[in-house]
């Protein structure tokens, strides 16, 4: 027997014909999120395990409102409750990182003003990871010319950036 039943979704207040499988992707994502909605409001126990009680008809949740999920997060309530909070994008406190954004963008604006020989210097030992040997044999310097060069940009670059 064929199945002729019409499938459904509303796009922008229409009613468009699909096939099963597309209204059962759409739907499945408006189920979900219906779902979770439903478990967030829900009550916790002491044990921390979800009340299954309707909770409009929970005794605890006129009493206990702290008990309830059914709030936006915040981390401040997360640390209070006792979490710890550990930095998983590893740039620490966002503080730190505004701090090393201007301190990067300010070196950057530091060794535009460089003369290109030393930028090139610059980049080949502190970039490309080359030593001072290898920097003088691309540039046609002494070892110690390059040491004195380096030397000399590193104490401009550090005034330049010490009042940062």
């Amino acid at each position: 027997m064929e199945n002729n039943k019409q499938w459904y979704i509303t796009v922008k207040g229409e009613q468009v014909s699909v096939t099963e499988e597309e209204y059962r992707g759409y739907a499945r994502f408006v189920w979900s999120e219906k779902k979770r909605k439903e478990r967030e409001a829900r009550c916790r126990n002491a044990n921390g395990t979800r009340c299954m009680d309707d909770c409009n008809r929970c005794k605890k949740s006129g009493l206990d409102k702290g008990n309830r999920t059914g709030r936006p997060l915040s981390l401040e309530q997360f640390m209070a409750d006792g979490f710890e909070i550990i930095d998983c994008t590893g740039y620490g406190d966002p503080l730190d990182l505004v701090i090393r954004k201007e301190r990067s963008e300010e070196l950057t604006i530091a060794l535009s003003g460089l003369e290109p020989r030393n930028q090139l210097i610059i980049h080949l030992i502190f970039v490309d990871c080359l030593t001072e040997r290898q920097v003088a044999e691309i540039i046609g310097l002494s070892q110690k010319g390059v040491n004195k060069r380096k030397t000399k940009i590193l104490r401009q670059l550090f005034y330049h950036l010490k009042s940062f």
